[in-house]
């Protein structure tokens, strides 16, 4: 478990770099734009190289922490056991979802790869099927990040508020 959670957060710390690259690539672009000499292919860069990054990559490091956005309209109504029952099925389902999708995007992925596909901006060749790999990497990590809260479950640990694995006492 330590590994993925390794794993997670050098995903995460991916999409810090990503985050903090794509500022610096704003800024310069439009710092180079008011004296007529912008970058070109800023817009392609940044929706097809940054976004995914920092979509996709940070998902299992949340996931994993626990820290995903819950609504819980009947939570205060469950005993502990319902919400951990709960826990354990929203988990399975949306680990179970989410690696479909990291399967079909892998499938998307593998088909840009094998026509290599890019895009022109003005007159720059810029290779975008190296990007649509990011969605099905972070996407199953996240689906593996799920089936860990699973596995954590089923051995009877929970997340303390530091996010450390504790023994459930009840």
């Amino acid at each position: 478990m330590r590994i993925l959670a390794r794993l997670f957060a050098a995903a995460s710390v991916l999409g810090a770099a990503a985050l903090m690259l794509m500022a610096i690539h704003i800024v310069v672009d439009t710092v180079l734009r008011t004296v007529g000499n912008p970058v070109y292919g800023t817009v392609e860069i940044v929706a097809g190289y940054y976004m995914p990054v920092l979509a996709f990559l940070p998902l299992a490091w949340v996931i994993n922490r626990e820290r995903m956005i819950v609504i819980e309209v009947f939570g205060g109504l469950y005993s502990e056991r319902m919400m951990r029952l709960n826990t354990l099925v929203v988990s399975l389902i949306s680990g179970g979802l989410i690696a479909l999708l990291a399967y079909a995007t892998w499938q998307e992925a593998m088909g840009k790869m094998a026509t290599r596909a890019f895009i022109i901006s003005v007159d720059l060749k810029l290779p975008i099927w190296i990007a649509h790999f990011f969605p099905p990497v972070g996407l199953a990590m996240a689906a593996l990040a799920y089936f860990a809260i699973v596995v954590r479950l089923g051995r009877g640990l929970v997340r303390d508020q530091t996010g450390k694995e504790t023994p459930n006492e009840h």
